[in-house]
């Protein structure tokens, strides 16, 4: 089912996504011995994307749907429709679709709001690793926000 790549990683088959472990013949593999249907079945049930990255999941929806084509013999009218369906349990889960934003109010952000963000995350990345651990965040918060007892999260 799947290729050489002559790559270090993956060794064999095209990813489906440039950042996720997944290659494009799992979706074969699922449609033809774990009895997938659906996109959104393989999206959520076989390979769970749809739960680790919801903008992945939106990125692969039409290659997935086209390998699910060409194993189910779907028209374009059901291709169409599969994505739909998938794009529908991404909507769900948060994910906001570009033809959604497009009305909605401008989502850029200026050059000052940037450099606004990458202060405070400076001043809040105690330990200078480029990530904000909740030992680091706590102490910025309230005490009325955090009532829990956090040992353990350093």
């Amino acid at each position: 089912m799947a290729q050489l790549t002559g790559k270090r990683w993956p060794l064999v088959g095209r990813r489906l996504l440039a950042d996720m472990p997944f290659i494009e013949c799992e979706v074969k593999y699922a449609v033809r011995y774990e009895y997938a249907c659906h996109v959104k079945d393989f999206i959520a049930r076989r390979t769970r994307i749809a739960f680790l990255n919801v903008q992945a999941a939106r990125e692969c929806l039409n290659t997935v749907a086209q390998l699910m084509a060409e194993e189910l013999g779907w028209t374009e009218e059901q291709i169409e429709k599969e994505v739909e369906d998938a794009e529908g349990l991404i909507k769900s889960m948060g994910y906001k679709l570009v033809s959604d934003l497009k009305n909605s109010v401008d989502q850029r952000v200026t050059v000052s709001e940037y450099q606004d963000y990458l202060r405070v995350f400076n001043e809040l990345d105690v330990d200078k690793t480029g990530v904000l651990r909740p030992a680091e965040l706590l102490p910025s918060f309230p005490e009325t926000w955090c009532s829990t007892d956090h040992r353990g999260c350093d």
